[in-house]
């Protein structure tokens, strides 16, 4: 059994009395340094005799008060990674294989493979970095149920243990391993550090309830508490910082290098200086094919850097509505520009791609320019783009919206330039429609066949200039999917999303592809008529900020594929 103070207690200075209670050996502890009130003999009576019941059970050497690691990495516990691998095996091999394969894999393992583990627990590794780097600590915990069955399992692996009756701490011999291991039992956990006990004595070791203080769902997780880094490994990494901000702020470059080295500069040493912890994890859903890495910042309270992530809006899109669920494939992106000064930098490399004698065509480089500027300001760049088909002609369709504050500016410079044009497609200006005006470019003999056989020979290139966007469209229905971009409004989104439609793809796929690869795809996603999501990139926050990437694993499964029936 240890002993310790509840986690609630935090740093808060405790009674006088308690002070023989530290870290280390336990001292003296008697009756007489415990300020008693006045009372009655009788509990005068059972107040010492539980103390004295108290002192026979108490361990020698108990933890400190509020210990944390610097390092603590999460891994799910045995039978959880069990499902997960049986549920990937029925997803991405076969169907009903995953039991099969996992039951066979044990049977190979010998009898009770996991005898003397704990299945529901997870397993954990911690690290305590100390400004000596030699004094630092690294310790893996396995969950343990039984810690004899588990040494008898390990016995006839030729691995032993070597007990010391003082400390309890037993050095364990792997054969063929010439560093020695030392182990011990404690919280329903085999601690295990190599080349040093001092990281299992009870003053260096925290307790398990420390090292699993989040209950984490991911597969597996690290987090990083930097408010107990070292000072100077914090202040080496902020000088780091400083010198690369510096660095680039004096490097022969653009205009807009500068700012880019302010920006490095003062986010860095932020982000350093008032982060609390940094938690990253990585997860696996076979039910939905999502490889899921996340970030997760925790800034300190009451710090700028916590204001500005509570200050933060939520992502959007101001035309998810094209990104339909009859498209065949979509993309939605925005632009992350909710700082400032990622705004001013983008501004700057606006401005110098701006031309230096805008004369001519130059002219409408410029006011699309000035445009972008105008969105970059506003802090609302967005794209999207939507494939949609076949219809029933097996013919496709494309669109693509993006934002455009002063799209009439550009349309003016086109309009004004038009005239002066010689040879190149055919451009017309076509009449308006739901208030934008249209610009229709023949591209008869400019498309590659089987794209011309894709949209129809007689697609003509349609581009919309409205209020506050430029719309793009080719294909047999480009009117209609103009009118649709011009009346979508902005809605929730995150940043990157790209999704498809596995059956309409797949249609696509046995068009253009070669057989092989229409099949192989058909193998890794099943014909679904909904959209499927590719990639994901969302960002969230309040009390903390959380960036998540997810990723469907059918990627690098159809990348197998693929690869595998090349010719």
């Amino acid at each position: 059994m240890q002993v310790g103070y509840p986690k609630r207690l935090g740093k808060q200075p405790l009674p006088e009395w308690t002070n023989p209670v530290r870290i280390g050996t336990l001292q003296k502890v008697g009756p007489a340094m415990i300020p008693f009130r006045k009372e009655s003999v009788m509990t005068s009576l059972i107040r010492k005799l539980v103390l004295c019941v108290g002192l026979l059970t108490l361990p020698t050497t108990v933890h400190a008060v509020g210990f944390e690691p610097t390092i603590r990495v999460q891994i799910q516990s045995i039978d959880t990674l069990m499902t997960l691998a049986e549920k990937a095996v029925d997803r991405y091999v076969a169907p009903g294989l995953g039991k099969n394969l996992i039951s066979a894999a044990l049977r190979s393992l010998g009898d009770e493979p996991f005898a003397g583990l704990d299945r529901t627990k997870p397993f954990g590794l911690y690290a305590i970095i100390d400004e000596n780097q030699l004094d630092s600590k690294l310790v893996l915990m396995i969950p343990t149920q039984d810690s004899k069955k588990l040494r008898e399992k390990l016995k006839k692996l030729d691995i032993t243990f070597q007990d010391n009756a003082d400390s309890n701490i037993a050095t364990v011999n792997v054969p063929d391993v010439p560093v020695p291991f030392y182990s011990i039992t404690a919280d329903g956990y085999a601690y295990l550090s190599v080349l040093s006990s001092a990281p299992l004595e009870p003053k260096n070791r925290p307790w398990a309830a420390e090292v699993f203080r989040k209950k984490e769902s991911a597969l597996v997780s690290v987090s990083v508490n930097l408010d107990n880094l070292p000072k100077s490994y914090k202040e080496a990494a902020t000088t780091m910082v400083e010198t690369a901000a510096l660095d680039i702020k004096e490097a022969k470059g653009p205009s807009w290098a500068g700012l880019v080295g302010a920006m490095i500069g003062n986010l860095g040493s932020e982000l350093i200086n008032q982060t609390t912890e940094l938690t990253y994890r990585l997860n696996l859903a076979p039910e939905t094919s999502m490889l899921e890495l996340e970030m997760e910042l925790t800034p300190k309270a009451g710090s700028s850097l916590a204001k500005t992530i509570q200050d933060r809006k939520p992502v959007g899109n101001h035309f998810t509505g094209v990104a339909s669920p009859d498209s065949t494939a979509a993309v939605l992106l925005h632009a992350p520009l909710f700082n400032s000064d990622l705004r001013k930098i983008v501004g700057a490399m606006l401005k110098d791609a701006e031309p230096n004698d805008p004369k001519g065509p130059a002219l409408i480089g410029k006011a699309a320019l000035d445009s972008l500027k105008q969105a970059v300001e506003s802090g609302n760049l967005d794209l999207a783009l939507s494939l949609r088909g076949p219809d029933s002609d097996k013919h496709y369709s494309v669109v693509l919206v993006t934002s455009m504050p002063n799209a009439d500016a550009v349309l003016a410079a086109i309009r004004k330039e038009l005239p002066n044009r010689k040879g190149g497609p055919k451009i017309t200006d076509t009449e308006k429609l739901d208030g934008a005006s249209i610009l229709e470019i023949d591209l008869d003999g400019a498309l590659p066949p089987f794209v011309a056989d894709l949209v129809s020979d007689t697609s003509k290139l349609k581009i919309a200039f409205a209020k506050d966007r430029l719309i793009v469209s080719l294909g047999p229905d480009s009117k209609a999917l103009i009118q649709e971009a011009i009346a979508v409004k902005p809605s929730p989104a995150s940043p990157v999303r790209l999704t498809f439609s596995a059956k309409r793809l797949q249609s696509l796929l046995e068009t253009i592809a070669p057989p092989e690869v229409a099949d192989g795809f058909s193998r890794v996603w099943p014909k679904n008529p909904d959209l499927t999501t590719m990639v994901d990139l969302n960002i969230t926050s309040g009390s903390s900020l959380k960036v998540k990437l997810s990723l469907n694993i059918g990627l690098f499964s159809f990348g197998m594929v693929a690869r595998s029936t090349a010719p």
